[in-house]
């Protein structure tokens, strides 16, 4: 989206517009930018990038358009005091500087409303309070795509549960939950597995807790070397937590646009307890507090500007039905599951969804993903493409 304002700003003072009247088709287009600003200011590194562009842009064409050097003059000024009075309102920090406690997220609670926004809908996911003020974290029905918008911004409306019945989204949920056996019996590796398209794979890295020194670094920059910018990643608040420069990096990367990174939740601290049954491990431990273990990474990724996507990846894979439906319905989560789990010698094809560790805890799937790099011509797509078509 930001990309495309900045393109929005140079065609303002491409030649052809020239031979318009140059300040109404300036107005017309301010107010688009206006628009987009106002929608996105919870998002400051894509904000004060774009804000920057357009200053950068507008000094350039002071010197290719002369005759218009005062109306550029004007613009440059206009934006640098906005862009200031931004960063004031903002509170604005460097989101690399490991301040995430500056963004500190309170009362995050699970919250279900409606409202439209330029024609399209959204479903209202979360509730929270961010430096004082009231945001929502929202999902836009046809694109499965998330943001976080001021609580201010949103009219409220009173028929949430006539739309959600209605909604794509609720369809996705029912064929998720009605896919899986209807069985208290913990399972494995059941929906979302396998999209039925042929031209593309979904590559997803687990961020599991882990003492180990580091991260897979070098694959990463093996794979953005080789042109590729979509990774879902399975993060953990635990990881996170004994990892904050390994955090911070991958942040770098994804705020800079060099990765393209969709969270996804994997669980607060991926409880696990050696040789105990499925049936009573991971997620299913007696006692353990589900909304806990889901709203925290939820809270730490929100902390640093960074937005939750709506799916999630229960530890090991391991659920059971009462746990499936409380994730889909209750917490509006999409499970995402696995049908070419590398290290376990499961080898991916067209639609698959690939699972490696990102957390140096299985190498060898990172060496057979890098030998896939090489060999294969797979194109790895974004997240929210793998729910617009059927999926087995």
């Amino acid at each position: 989206m930001k990309k495309i304002l900045i393109i929005l700003f140079a065609l303002l003072f491409s030649t052809p517009v020239f031979s318009m009247s140059i300040y109404e088709k300036i107005d017309e287009r301010l107010d688009v930018i206006q628009e987009w600003l106002t929608w996105n200011e919870n998002k400051p590194e894509e904000v004060i990038s774009a804000i920057k562009s357009i200053i950068e842009t507008s000094n350039k064409y002071e010197n290719k358009y002369p005759e218009y050097r005062e109306l550029f003059m004007y613009i440059t000024t206009d934006f640098e005091e906005y862009l200031d009075e931004y960063k004031k309102e903002a509170g604005y920090i460097n989101i690399f500087s490991h301040a995430s406690d500056l963004w500190e997220i309170s009362q995050l609670e699970v919250f279900q409303k409606e409202f439209s926004y330029q024609w399209n809908s959204y479903f209202i996911m979360r509730k929270f309070s961010q430096n004082s003020q009231e945001k929502y974290l929202v999902l836009q029905d046809n694109t499965y795509e998330t943001s976080v918008v001021l609580a201010w911004n949103i009219r409220d409306t009173a028929n949430y549960s006539e739309l959600y019945n209605l909604s794509d989204y609720k369809k996705h949920q029912d064929t998720v939950y009605e896919h899986v056996p209807n069985t208290q019996s913990p399972l494995q590796n059941n929906w979302i597995t396998h999209n039925h398209s042929d031209d593309e794979v979904f590559l997803t890295a687990d961020f599991c807790p882990s003492w180990k020194h580091g991260f897979e670094k070098e694959f990463i920059e093996n794979y953005m070397s080789l042109w590729h910018k979509n990774i879902w990643i399975a993060i953990t608040s635990s990881w996170i937590q004994w990892h904050q420069n390994d955090y911070d990096w991958l942040l770098e990367k994804n705020n800079s646009w060099e990765l393209n990174i969709s969270w996804i939740n994997h669980t607060k601290t991926h409880n696990y307890d050696h040789g105990v049954d499925f049936s009573h491990n991971f997620l299913l431990t007696p006692g353990l507090d589900l909304e806990d273990e889901l709203l925290d990474v939820e809270k730490k990724l929100l902390a640093r500007w960074q937005i939750p996507s709506i799916f999630m990846r229960y530890p090991w894979l391991v659920s059971d039905d009462s746990m499936r439906k409380e994730t889909i319905y209750t917490y509006g989560l999409i499970p995402l599951w696995s049908n070419a789990w590398l290290a376990k010698w499961e080898s991916p094809e067209e639609g698959s969804i690939i699972l490696i560790h990102g957390n140096k805890n299985e190498p060898y799937g990172i060496t057979l993903m890098n030998q896939i790099l090489n060999e294969n011509n797979f194109e790895y797509w974004e997240i929210e493409s793998i729910l617009h078509e059927d999926i087995k």
